[in-house]
Protein backbone atom coordinates (compact mmCIF):
# COMPACT_ATOMS: atom_id res chain seq x y z
CA UNK A 1 0.00 0.00 0.00
CA UNK A 2 1.21 3.62 -1.21
CA UNK A 3 2.79 5.33 1.87
CA UNK A 4 1.15 8.77 1.12
CA UNK A 5 -2.43 10.14 2.14
CA UNK A 6 -4.24 8.22 -0.55
CA UNK A 7 -2.53 4.54 0.90
CA UNK A 8 -3.30 5.83 4.76
CA UNK A 9 -6.57 6.67 4.02
CA UNK A 10 -7.32 3.08 2.64
CA UNK A 11 -5.57 1.12 5.82
CA UNK A 12 -7.70 3.29 8.45
CA UNK A 13 -10.84 2.39 6.04
CA UNK A 14 -9.51 -1.24 6.04
CA UNK A 15 -9.86 -1.35 9.52
CA UNK A 16 -13.56 -0.73 9.66
CA UNK A 17 -13.98 -3.98 7.43
CA UNK A 18 -13.71 -5.70 10.86
CA UNK A 19 -17.15 -4.66 11.75
CA UNK A 20 -18.36 -6.07 8.26
CA UNK A 21 -16.14 -9.40 9.36
CA UNK A 22 -18.25 -9.77 12.55
CA UNK A 23 -21.66 -9.11 10.90
CA UNK A 24 -21.09 -11.78 9.14
CA UNK A 25 -20.06 -14.19 11.98
CA UNK A 26 -23.39 -12.87 13.91
CA UNK A 27 -25.60 -13.72 10.73
CA UNK A 28 -24.04 -17.43 10.28
CA UNK A 29 -24.11 -18.04 14.93
CA UNK A 30 -28.15 -16.59 14.81
CA UNK A 31 -28.46 -18.92 11.43
CA UNK A 32 -26.15 -22.37 12.64
CA UNK A 33 -25.39 -22.13 16.14
CA UNK A 34 -22.02 -22.89 15.55
CA UNK A 35 -19.90 -24.66 18.39
CA UNK A 36 -18.32 -22.62 21.44
CA UNK A 37 -14.75 -23.76 19.70
CA UNK A 38 -15.56 -22.96 16.22
CA UNK A 39 -16.74 -19.31 17.65
CA UNK A 40 -14.03 -18.99 19.45
CA UNK A 41 -12.02 -19.49 16.32
CA UNK A 42 -13.69 -17.17 14.42
CA UNK A 43 -13.33 -14.41 16.71
CA UNK A 44 -9.54 -15.11 16.91
CA UNK A 45 -9.04 -14.64 13.41
CA UNK A 46 -10.93 -11.35 12.94
CA UNK A 47 -9.42 -10.31 16.19
CA UNK A 48 -6.08 -11.16 14.53
CA UNK A 49 -6.99 -9.73 11.21
CA UNK A 50 -7.92 -6.42 13.05
CA UNK A 51 -4.75 -6.53 14.79
CA UNK A 52 -2.94 -6.74 11.19
CA UNK A 53 -5.12 -3.91 9.77
CA UNK A 54 -4.20 -1.48 12.50
CA UNK A 55 -0.75 -2.27 12.55
CA UNK A 56 -0.57 -1.80 8.68
CA UNK A 57 -2.27 2.23 8.85
CA UNK A 58 0.16 2.78 11.65
CA UNK A 59 3.30 1.91 9.96
CA UNK A 60 2.02 4.37 6.90
CA UNK A 61 1.13 6.84 9.24
CA UNK A 62 4.68 6.54 11.27
CA UNK A 63 6.20 6.04 7.74
CA UNK A 64 4.81 9.60 6.17
CA UNK A 65 5.92 11.02 9.26
CA UNK A 66 9.17 10.10 9.34
CA UNK A 67 9.10 11.27 5.53
CA UNK A 68 7.54 14.52 6.26
CA UNK A 69 4.25 13.40 4.75
CA UNK A 70 1.99 15.69 6.67
CA UNK A 71 3.71 19.36 5.17
CA UNK A 72 1.45 20.71 2.11
CA UNK A 73 4.04 19.85 -0.53
CA UNK A 74 4.03 15.83 -0.07
CA UNK A 75 0.34 15.29 -0.14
Amino acid sequence: MAVNRFGLEQALMACWSTKEDLELLYERAMEEGPSCEDLANALLGAMTLHDMRCERAFRIFEEMIAAGGFRDEYV
